[in-house]
């Protein structure tokens, strides 16, 4: 993305962690959004190659996340390439889970790439009402499991929701913390 190098300079220089969202092939063709996609007819060279240009095209990285994904992360042959690539630069993968037969968590766990799953996604309604009830669910799952880890997307209404959100989360024990901390 145009803006991408900044932003994460910007977040870098701000004291967060720097994790590549990488575009991978979803179910629907028609839901694909972005011009270079990892998807299961790419030859492994092909995963290699936008894997590792992806992977130095952002300073900093710590790990990679998929950006849909729900048709690839279901495939092991590309999981495997892409997870490959993650290991040759020491990140770990979260797994987004935007498909129930995601092979991407199990796949690390195999190659010895630091891995977790998302339980959760904060904001798939752009509301931050919507948001905060996301948080507070959250909050029952970290109390309940001792961690939970979630997504949410760059927006303005996320970023508030979180924001407003953190005394609340505070006062009742929860900690946010770097999904680094507990990827294993």
């Amino acid at each position: 993305r145009p803006f991408s190098n900044e932003a994460a300079a910007r977040g870098l220089s701000s004291g967060h962690q720097v994790i590549l969202h990488l575009p991978l092939e979803p179910l629907a063709q028609g839901e694909q959004s972005e011009k270079i996609t990892i998807t299961v007819n790419s030859s492994d060279e092909e995963i290699r190659d936008i894997t590792k240009k992806a992977i130095q095209s952002i300073p900093g990285l710590i790990g990679v996340n998929n950006h849909q994904g729900s048709r690839a992360t279901a495939d092991r042959r590309v999981m495997k390439v892409v997870l490959a690539a993650l290991k040759e630069n020491s990140l770990f993968f979260l797994d987004s889970r935007t498909n129930s037969q995601s092979v991407g968590g199990e796949a690390a766990r195999q190659m010895a790439v630091r891995t977790g799953d998302n339980e959760l996604f904060l904001d798939n309604k752009d509301d931050v009402t919507a948001i905060k009830e996301k948080l507070r669910m959250a909050q029952a799952m970290a109390i309940k499991h001792g961690t939970v880890t979630v997504i949410g997307h760059a927006r303005m209404n996320t970023a508030r929701a979180v924001s407003e959100m953190v005394p609340e989360l505070e006062s009742n024990g929860i900690k946010l913390i770097f999904v680094s901390q507990i990827v294993n």
